[in-house]
């Protein structure tokens, strides 16, 4: 919680996500700073636990510091 409203980390899976800003490959932050905000929360937390089970049952790494898939394949090559 800062002063200017609650800061939020959310797992994306690398997908851009309305209201969200990438951190990590894939996680991104957003923020709640009134009660407008609440609604887009509710919808991207919905969003973000989708992509977590989906991410699970690819047996694909959740982690915050855990690189794109695509990505980390081309770097081994």
């Amino acid at each position: 919680m800062q002063k200017t409203g609650i800061r939020v980390l959310i797992f994306n899976n690398g997908k851009k996500m309305e209201g969200v800003r990438n951190q990590q490959p894939k996680w991104g932050i957003f923020r709640i700073s009134n009660e407008k905000d609440l609604n887009l929360a509710k919808k991207t937390w919905q969003k973000s636990l989708e992509l977590i089970h989906e991410a699970l049952k690819n047996s694909e790494n959740t982690g915050w510091y855990t690189k794109i898939e695509e990505d980390a394949e081309e770097n081994i090559e």
